[in-house]
Parts: C-alpha cells; sequence; structure tokens
C-alpha cells in the first residue's frame, strides 16, 4: 500500500482548488445567470414561473448537497493525513 502523502505527491488524488481564475469565471457565469432569469422569466406564463422556479430550487438543493459531500470528503482527507503523519501508513491500512 502506498502512504497516503505519497498519492498525493505524485497526483493520485485529483484536489481541486479553486484559483483566482476560477473565482473570476464563477463570477462571469453568475453575471450571466442574472442576466437570463428574468428574460426566460418574461417568456413564461404563471404555470411556466412557478415551475422554473421549482427547477431552481431544486437544482439549488442539489448544488448545496454535492458541496457539503465535497466539504466533508476533504476534511476527511485531512484527517487521514494527520493520522498517517502521526502513526505512519504502515500502521493504518487505509486503503486508497
Amino acid at each position: 500500500m502506498r502512504s497516503l502523502l505519497e498519492a498525493l505527491y505524485f497526483g493520485h488524488f485529483d484536489l481541486k482548488v479553486d484559483g483566482e481564475d476560477c473565482q473570476q469565471e464563477k463570477k462571469q457565469i453568475e453575471s450571466r445567470l442574472d442576466e437570463l432569469e428574468p428574460k426566460v422569466e418574461a417568456m413564461l406564463g404563471d404555470e411556466g414561473k412557478a415551475l422554473f422556479k421549482e427547477y431552481a430550487d431544486a437544482y439549488n438543493e442539489l448544488t448545496s448537497c454535492e458541496n457539503a459531500d465535497g466539504f466533508i470528503m476533504g476534511f476527511r482527507l485531512g484527517g487521514r493525513m494527520v493520522m498517517e503523519i502521526i502513526f505512519g501508513a504502515e500502521k493504518l491500512d487505509i486503503q486508497h
């Protein structure tokens, strides 16, 4: 079994870090969404607006769950790293 620290060093974990480029891209996407929402709503009747709002709420809920899962996985990875530093990889029997 490889050390978790070795696996991180050699790139066997895909840890995505939001840099400035990603933050700028997110701002542009948010701005575009802010522009599109009223245009879409203007094209819909009352029933369509209600359905669109339900869709947007469900999508936001999904995104929230995915973000929470990502946070939990990152936190667990950090805990595993600390355990490996303290106890050593050979004593942990952690599967990668």
